[in-house]
């Protein structure tokens, strides 16, 4: 308890405790506060060790709206084309499906190998992460041209959430914007990697296209948005408790 006084020519009546005409403003604490403050100190230690420990994927430039590959390496056979467009036509328009740029990639005159585009990142066990690809398809059968998206752990392929390749969607075919997704089940640093390639001869080149949403936080997040709202409301609380105290201060 704290103890203020104030000087009067008239103590009140009666004067408890007596100073010489003074008298007592008395603050006390409540349980409530005390309850109060606990709770601000507990969650806070919750929401920092959630921040510390928390993490999900953070892809660099990941939906291309820097207009090129920065954040990307690139492994392309001869002849490839690696470019950030907006749009590009054959045999139906193609528009970037997300906002204002996608990846293209050709297959070159290479006939072994693809043209790769990769990055890797750490991933948190149950981040989702999704995009859009497509296929244009320059080739027909037995020349089996192919597209893929492949998930890597170092040089172990763990994932390959969407591919295409001509005995799929027939000789000269292409298809629309597909969305894909994959879920990690452990956390690590995971290589998403990008790609189209030649299956047998190389005269006509497939090309395939990509882009990418952001990635969708793990439900774990969402925990911790709310432990955070829940640490505000507590600290809201607690000052409008103090603002209350500090007007009703009662004299004794």
């Amino acid at each position: 308890m704290k103890t203020a006084y104030r000087c009067s020519p008239f103590p009140r009546v009666p004067p408890r405790p007596y100073f010489s005409g003074c008298t007592s403003t008395s603050i006390h604490v409540s349980e409530e506060e005390i309850t109060m403050k606990k709770r601000s100190v507990i969650f806070a230690i919750i929401l920092t060790f959630c921040l510390a420990t928390h993490s999900f994927a953070a892809l660099n430039n990941s939906g291309f709206e820097s207009g090129d590959t920065t954040g990307w390496t690139i492994s392309s056979v001869p002849d490839a084309t690696v470019t950030t467009v907006g749009t590009y036509y054959s045999g139906q328009g193609y528009q970037a499906p997300l906002n204002d740029y996608f990846l293209q990639l050709s297959a070159g005159s290479g006939t072994s190998g693809a043209t790769t585009a990769s990055q890797t990142t750490w991933v948190a066990a149950g981040t989702t992460i999704n995009g859009f690809a497509t296929f244009d398809g320059q080739d027909q059968l037995p020349n089996n041209d192919f597209a893929f998206v492949r998930i890597l752990l170092g040089a172990t392929q763990v994932a390959e959430p969407w591919s295409k390749d001509i005995s799929l969607v027939g000789d000269y075919l292409n298809t629309a914007w597909e969305p894909w997704s994959w879920t990690a089940t452990a956390s690590d640093n995971y290589t998403l990697q990008y790609g189209v390639g030649n299956g047998g001869d190389n005269s006509v080149p497939s090309y395939a296209g990509f882009d990418m949403s952001s990635p969708i936080p793990e439900p774990s997040t969402y925990m911790y948005v709310l432990l955070a709202i829940a640490l505000g409301a507590v600290e809201h609380a607690r000052r409008k408790m103090n603002v209350r105290k500090q007007k009703g201060e009662s004299y004794v």
